[in-house]
């Protein structure tokens, strides 16, 4: 428990300040502006001192600058966990005011429910392939149009449209973007061994281990391999009554680039292989079907890169006959 803490709830152009004391009493109250240089005078005005001074933020809207200014002016920042502070949006009382104290007083209280804060580089590497995502379907839409033009054309044998052409020009303006970002992520994969030892799975290609590199960020700071598959989303919910308890579909909480790259896959994924993980598929799909099976196939490969990752080791294949460096260095090559 914390003689003072501070609570802010953060917007795109405002912040409310609410700092309560260890008997969850609100002794100061602010609404700043989020500029620089306000938030630092700021926090230089506070009625304590700010050095060491615990403080709680929501990641939303520009958190990370944010939290960055005030730890360079002293501040012992605690980042809430978003999906285990519901409370705040469920709350009847839906206010800045309100979010902000609430913050505090769960810090105060030593309840906050925390998330990890990714460093600089893995942040860097998490906007890379966001990015990349976005010109990747924001061109497929692109297609689809031009699709559509094309089929309301009927056969033609110069398709000169308007429409259509600068269409076709945006596809190419967006290859050129899509082909530049890769660059950039290739460059990462061959710097970063954990990617290469991702790389060592058949489906893995140079994307994918990356973007499972970037979500993730550091393996070790998850104790056990299923609270990795709980980050992704990829374990089922759960409720029970006295003894009756009931499993339901996957939970779909945290990383939804983790999840979705790692359930195509788990869809790439084929019977040469791993006989095993095969078999494994089949079980499930003779009891659950074709799609439940490929997400418990995702949720058996991200365990499996989990342990990977611990223990140093590519993957291992009872019947492969394809060298695993070969195959990073295929990967690389493409």
């Amino acid at each position: 428990m914390y003689q003072h803490a501070l609570g802010i709830d953060l917007h795109k152009r405002t912040s409310t300040w609410k700092l309560v004391n260890s008997k969850r009493e609100v002794v100061w109250s602010r609404t700043v502006s989020c500029k620089p240089e306000l938030l630092s005078a700021t926090a230089r005005s506070l009625p304590v001192t700010v050095s060491n001074l615990p403080i709680a933020i929501e990641p939303t809207c520009g958190w990370r600058w944010v939290s960055s200014l005030l730890e360079k002016e002293g501040g012992d920042l605690h980042i809430a966990h978003p999906y285990k502070l519901r409370l705040i949006a469920d709350s009847s009382r839906k206010t800045d005011e309100e979010d902000a104290k609430i913050l505090a007083e769960f810090l105060q209280m030593g309840y906050l429910p925390e998330s990890w804060k990714a460093p600089d580089e893995v942040e860097s590497w998490r906007r890379l392939i966001r990015t990349r995502v976005a010109f990747v379907q924001s061109r497929t839409r692109l297609k689809n149009q031009a699709e559509s033009i094309l089929t309301s054309l009927g056969p033609v044998s110069k398709p000169d449209n308007l429409e259509l052409l600068e269409i076709v020009s945006l596809v190419e303006n967006h290859t050129n973007h899509i082909h530049n970002l890769e660059k950039t992520i290739r460059k990462i994969a061959e710097e970063q061994p954990i990617a290469k030892l991702l790389m060592t799975i058949p489906s893995v290609g140079v994307i994918t281990a990356v973007s499972i590199l970037a979500e993730v960020g550091d393996f070790s700071r998850f104790t056990s391999a299923p609270k990795l598959a709980s980050y992704a989303g990829l374990v089922p919910s759960e409720r029970s009554s006295g003894e009756s308890v009931r499993h339901g579909r996957i939970t779909k909480e945290g990383s939804k680039l983790l999840r979705t790259v790692v359930i195509e896959t788990a869809i790439r994924f084929r019977p040469a292989h791993s006989l095993t993980l095969n078999e494994f598929f089949l079980r499930i799909k003779k009891n659950k079907g074709a799609m439940r099976a490929r997400v418990a196939l995702a949720r058996k490969l991200l365990v499996i890169m989990w342990t990977m990752v611990k223990n140093n080791q590519p993957f291992a294949s009872s019947h492969d006959t394809v060298k695993m460096s070969d195959l990073v260095s295929k990967c690389l090559a493409h």
